[in-house]
C-alpha cells in the first residue's frame, strides 16, 4: 500500500536504501551489478537494500533469468586439438582404412568410432573404416560441431544467439559433455513514481548526520538536536525466529515412542522402580540369567522390599517351567 507522505518515508530508509535511491536518480532501471559499482556497496548489500526499499514502495525490483552455453574442460581440449571423429575420418579418407593402423594416430579411437558411425560418416566392417559420401565431405570441410566449438571457444554464447543450424546440434555436444548450458539471474532496480517524490527528502537527509541508535554519549553530547534520527517501521515483515528447540534427548525419546507405537504397541505408564518379580519372574526369566547380576541391574537399598501381587498370579509364575 502506497504511503501518503514522502517526507515521512524518507527517514525510514536506511543508509544503503538511500544510496540506492540516489544512484537511481536518472529514472532508468539499473542492474544490481551496476548499482554495486556506483554506490560502493557489495552486490548482496544492494539486493538486500533494494528488497527493503521495495516494501516501502520507492523502487520496483525484478529478476531476469538468462540461459547461455559454454564449453566444458573437455570441450576446450577438443576445440584446440580437434574432435576424435574428425581425425579418424580424415585419416580414413586419406586411404588407410584399417582400424589397427588408424588407432595408432587417432586419439580416443573408441570415441571416434562411435561418432563416425553415429554421424553417418563411415561404415565399420571387417576391421575397416569405409567412409560414406557424407564422411568424405566432413573430412574436407568444417563440420557443425567444429563451428560450435570454435564459437564457444571465444566465450559464452547466450541462448538464441547461435543460429538455427548450431542450435539444433548443440544438444548433442551437451550430451557428450563438451558443452553445458547455464542459467544466470540478473536483478534490476527502478525508481517508482513515489520514489521520485521521496528523493528530494532523501537529499535533505544527506545534508545532516543520521543517528541510527540513541546512546548515552549521543544524549550527553546533544548531537541529536541537529541530526536526523533513523526511523524504524515495526510493521514491516521480518523473518520468523525460532530461538528455542526441543532437547535432543526428548527428540530421541519421541522417535523411539513413535517407532514402537507404529508397530502396534501401546504406551503405558508405570513406577520408576519395579520389583524384580515384574522385571524378571513374570517374564519367565531364569533365576540364573546373567541380566539379574548386580553388574547388569541396579538394585535399590531403599526401599529394600516391595509387595508381591495376589497369590494366584505368583503361583502361576512359580509353576511355569
Amino acid at each position: 500500500m502506497r504511503p501518503l507522505n514522502p517526507e515521512e518515508v524518507a527517514p525510514r530508509l536506511n543508509e544503503n536504501e538511500r544510496k540506492v535511491l540516489v544512484a537511481l536518480r536518472g529514472g532508468e532501471a539499473s542492474s544490481t551489478a551496476a548499482l554495486s559499482l556506483s554506490t560502493g556497496l557489495g552486490r548482496d548489500a544492494v539486493e538486500k537494500a533494494s528488497a527493503w526499499a521495495e516494501t516501502k514502495g520507492v523502487v520496483s525490483f525484478r529478476a531476469e533469468v538468462s540461459r547461455f552455453f559454454r564449453l566444458t574442460d573437455e570441450g576446450q581440449k577438443y576445440s584446440l586439438e580437434g574432435l576424435p571423429e574428425k581425425h579418424l575420418i580424415e585419416a580414413a579418407s586419406g586411404g588407410d582404412k584399417e582400424i589397427s593402423h588408424l588407432k595408432e594416430n587417432t586419439p580416443a579411437i573408441n570415441i571416434a568410432l562411435i561418432w563416425v558411425r553415429s554421424n553417418g560418416w563411415a561404415n565399420i566392417k571387417g576391421g575397416k573404416v569405409e567412409p560414406t559420401p557424407e564422411g568424405v565431405k566432413a573430412a574436407k570441410h568444417e563440420t557443425v560441431d567444429e563451428k560450435i566449438l570454435k564459437r564457444l571457444a571465444q566465450g559464452r554464447v547466450n541462448e538464441g544467439m547461435l543460429g538455427a543450424e548450431l542450435a539444433a546440434r548443440i544438444p548433442i555436444l551437451i550430451k557428450r559433455g563438451l558443452a553445458e548450458v547455464k542459467e544466470e539471474t540478473e536483478r534490476f532496480v527502478e525508481l517508482t513514481s513515489f520514489g521520485m517524490e521521496v528523493l528530494p527528502f532523501v537529499d535533505v537527509i544527506a545534508l545532516k548526520p543520521v543517528i541510527a541508535q540513541i546512546t548515552p554519549e549521543v544524549l550527553q553530547a546533544g548531537s541529536w538536536r541537529n541530526a536526523v534520527v533513523q526511523h524504524y517501521d515495526v510493521s514491516l515483515p521480518v523473518p520468523s525466529l525460532t530461538p528455542g528447540k526441543r532437547h535432543f534427548i526428548s527428540q530421541v525419546i519421541d522417535y523411539i515412542r513413535r517407532f514402537w507405537v507404529e508397530l502396534g504397541f501401546k504406551e503405558m505408564k508405570g513406577n520408576y522402580l519395579e520389583l524384580s518379580f515384574w522385571n524378571f519372574d513374570a517374564l519367565y526369566q531364569p533365576q540364573d540369567h546373567p541380566a539379574r547380576d548386580l553388574a547388569d541391574t541396579f538394585y535399590m537399598k531403599i526401599p529394600y522390599k516391595g509387595r508381591l501381587p495376589e497369590g494366584k498370579l505368583v503361583e502361576q509364575v512359580e509353576g511355569h517351567p
